[in-house]
């Protein structure tokens, strides 16, 4: 439940937020060397929109695997590392 409740707070907080959602690519390079790069290539996420990579970080499956591994970004640092990946090259 908590789980559910986590999602929808963060998945509210991220549409609302349309600066939150436009991200920083730079920021969100730094964001992915400290907390994704041992478990994501940078391009594995290539062509897609950071909108659409940020929605896929709410699913309460994407959250609990990353919990498991103690990955804990901000909405801002998801929003950040979205826009790096999407602009992977």
């Amino acid at each position: 439940m908590k789980t559910k409740l986590m999602v929808l707070a963060m998945t509210g907080a991220l549409m609302m937020s349309g600066a939150a959602l436009a991200g920083d690519a730079a920021k969100g390079k730094a964001v992915f060397d400290a907390q994704c790069s041992d478990c994501h290539e940078a391009d594995e996420f290539k062509g897609q929109k950071a909108a659409d990579i940020v929605a896929k970080t709410a699913d309460a499956e994407v959250i609990a695997k990353h919990k498991k591994k103690k990955m804990a970004a901000t909405p801002a640092e998801i929003a950040d590392a979205a826009a790096f990946f999407a602009s992977a090259k």
